[in-house]
């Protein structure tokens, strides 16, 4: 999958990187800090593709299993009229 980005081909790095964090998942289970740099991954590759939608939950699972609290909309610097 990283090979994939390098070549900013992430629609086709998308789904082994999903299978190779589910193998971890199973692995070493989905409450595990060692889970955190693939979800950041996962998230890097969602919102180079315009997925935001997706790419949120993934950093904020990255960011929970650093014991890291997701900021809120407050706190996002976002604004509704941004």
């Amino acid at each position: 999958a990283s090979s994939l980005c390098a070549s900013h081909k992430y629609g086709a790095a998308e789904e082994p990187l999903r299978r190779a964090l589910a193998i971890r998942e199973s692995a070493i289970g989905p409450y595990h800090r060692e889970m955190a740099p693939a979800l950041t991954f996962l998230g890097g590759v969602l919102r180079a593709q315009g997925n935001f939608a997706q790419a949120q939950p993934a950093y904020e699972r990255a960011l929970a299993r650093n014991g890291v609290d997701a900021p809120t909309d407050d706190q996002s610097g976002l604004s509704d009229d941004q």
